[in-house]
């Protein structure tokens, strides 16, 4: 059997540290060839930028040499190379150029070449931001392009080796007085502002680099006065419907515009006017409303702002108020009544209406609207007279008051009392009383009452009181005792011998009392027959009723023996009694008056003993 030699084993293999240096350096190789090959790379993709950069500058020397500037763009005999992008637009002037070149594939690659520096070849950079190498040329061209009160906006063309410029606008031609100035970068057009309003401003402007600046322009001229507003806005008149101001004028203005607004953002009832005369009259405006007003000038070369505003409310004129016309009782009664008129129509606010009292008395309602009265009093069975009188009302504003003509009525007749019966009393027999009534009558008029009965007995029959100011009656006459009463009151008011109308309370039924009688006359016991018993002659009873009468016996020691009970009419009738063995007894009788609605109480009682 072979053996195995493990040392031989062990060195033919590698270690873990042994691997792990080998990877490193490997690592750092493939390193190094990586960076090495992109500065490899970028070093041609540069050499290819410069390389058509400084292709592109020898075919704009060329092209000078044939037509003595620079073509504003790049030559077509000029193309990039794949991978390389050259800017078209290379001359402002054709007097100098600039051309920008980079790589497409490594966006950090940036070259540019000039007129400057075409011998020494591209550069690292822009034509943006290249370092200048002289002051750039004058700006040319300048022009003055809008204008107002406070500053002037301007115009050029474009000077080479140009980074920005400066502008100056002053109002003097030394640039001392009212100086103002800004700076813009590339553009070619800047605006100069906080310019005073003056009729003459001078305007320049230089470009500049980071080398220095070129010399100004010749300067041109503006009239800011031009576009000054007018000054001294005033109100010198107002009504309802129009203001009218005044104010001062500017020398240049060709014709000035007057506006008014209800709000102070000039969008709400606006009214314009434009005028070449230093007044006007803004019309077609409400009354009494707070208006905004200002004004501003124009002429051919623009509008000047606006003055500051001014307020003012116009006025609420009503003109002349006309009267009410057509005056008219309605439906006058004896103390109240109802009226109407025609009413008039406002040229400004809504009318108003107030129905006055004239005489006798002198009393006037509230201010509505309404053309007519209702329910309105006055004394009765006299000559009232009345009128009308107007107003407009607009906004809280009150017009003057005019009166219409008077008109007179005589009140006829009485009213009718006001109030309630409450509940009528009574005396359980003839005597009625409306003693909780609230009746009233209107002044001078008096109150009077009376009675009405109807009767149900022996008098039958209906009856009517005289009318009296007392408020209680009797029905005694013609009226019987007993009798069944159907009564009401009645109320009305009265002036001398002219009356109202009559009220009636709701009829009662009463029945009336019976007086009762006095002692059964003629009675006698014992012996006025036999068996033992009573006789007695009639009572007296009211007119109407009749008599009732009862009589009983008590025997002693508790034997009692009663009668036949309440009999009617038995006078003169002998009634018996029997005693058992000799039993005393104690006799009595009574009486009493009944109708066929009422009865009386029992009279006297008469006793008798045997």
């Amino acid at each position: 059997m072979n053996k195995i030699n493990k040392n031989q084993s062990s060195q033919s293999a590698f270690t873990i540290i042994e691997l792990l240096v080998v990877i490193a350096i490997v690592g750092v190789l493939a390193t190094i060839s990586i960076v090495g090959y992109g500065a490899w790379r970028k070093s041609v993709l540069s050499a290819q930028v410069k390389s058509d950069l400084n292709a592109a500058a020898s075919a704009m020397e060329s092209a000078r040499t044939f037509n003595n500037s620079y073509p504003l763009t790049l030559p077509t005999t000029v193309s990039a190379s794949d991978g390389v992008s050259l800017g078209n637009s290379v001359s402002a002037d054709g007097k100098v150029y600039c051309v920008d070149g980079s790589s497409t594939e490594d966006v950090s690659i940036a070259y540019y070449i000039d007129n400057s520096i075409s011998e020494k070849g591209a550069q690292v950079g822009t034509c943006a931001a290249r370092p200048a190498t002289a002051p750039p040329a004058v700006p040319t061209g300048l022009a003055v392009t809008s204008i107002t009160a406070t500053q002037i906006g301007l115009s050029w063309v474009a000077a080479s080796g140009a980074t920005g410029y400066n502008l100056q606008c002053a109002s003097d031609a030394a640039f001392v007085s009212g100086l103002q100035q800004t700076s813009v970068g590339l553009a070619t057009s800047g605006t100069v502002t906080g310019l005073q309003g003056v009729n003459t401003h001078y305007c320049k402007i230089k470009a500049t680099n980071s080398f220095g600046n070129s010399a100004f322009t010749a300067p041109v001229t503006a009239d800011t006065s031009t576009y000054q507003p007018p000054t001294g806005l005033a109100v010198t008149s107002v009504d309802n419907v129009s203001i009218t101001f005044t104010w001062t004028g500017n020398v240049d203005a060709t014709s000035y515009n007057v506006q008014c607004a209800s709000n102070a953002g000039f969008t709400t009832d606006v009214h314009q006017v434009n005028t070449t005369s230093t007044n006007a009259t803004v019309t077609g405006l409400t009354a009494y409303v707070q208006y905004f007003c200002h004004a501003n000038a124009t002429n051919t070369i623009g509008v000047s702002a606006w003055t500051s505003t001014v307020t003012q409310t116009t006025t609420a004129t009503f003109g002349t108020i006309a009267a009410a016309t057509n005056l008219s009782e309605v439906s006058p009664g004896p103390a109240a009544g109802d009226f109407s008129w025609t009413g008039i129509t406002c040229s400004l606010g809504t009318p108003y209406y107030r129905f006055v009292w004239v005489s006798p008395q002198t009393s006037a309602t509230a201010w509505n609207t309404f053309t007519g009265a209702n329910g309105l009093t006055y004394p009765q069975q006299t000559s009232n007279t009345w009128k009308v009188q107007t107003k407009c009302t607009y906004s809280g504003l009150d017009s003057s008051i005019t009166d219409s003509s008077s008109k007179s009525f005589t009140s006829v007749g009485v009213a009718t009392p006001t109030g309630a019966w409450g509940t009528i009393g009574w005396d359980d027999r003839w005597t009625f009383n409306a003693n909780s009534n609230t009746f009233t009558c209107v002044s001078p008029a008096v109150e009077e009452y009376t009675i009405v009965k109807t009767l149900n007995d022996a008098t039958s029959g209906t009856w009517t009181y005289a009318w009296s100011t007392a408020t209680s009656q009797s029905v005694s006459s013609n009226t019987n005792q007993g009798a069944h009463i159907t009564t009401y009151l009645q109320v009305r008011c009265s002036i001398g011998a002219t009356t109202s109308t009559v009220l009636s309370s709701t009829p009662r039924t009463d029945n009336a009392s019976v007086d009762a009688p006095g002692y059964v006359p003629g009675w006698c016991y014992g012996t006025c027959g036999s068996p033992r018993g009573d006789r007695w002659s009639a009572v007296g009873c009211p007119a109407g009723t009749y008599a009732v009468y009862w009589s009983y016996a008590v025997g002693d020691y508790s034997n009692v023996i009663y009668g036949p009970g309440e009999s009617a009419n038995y006078y003169g009738y002998d009634r018996g009694y029997y005693n058992y063995g000799n039993t005393m007894v104690n006799d009595y009788l009574m009486a009493r008056c009944t109708s066929s609605y009422r009865t009386s109480g029992w009279g006297p009682q008469a006793y008798a003993r045997y």
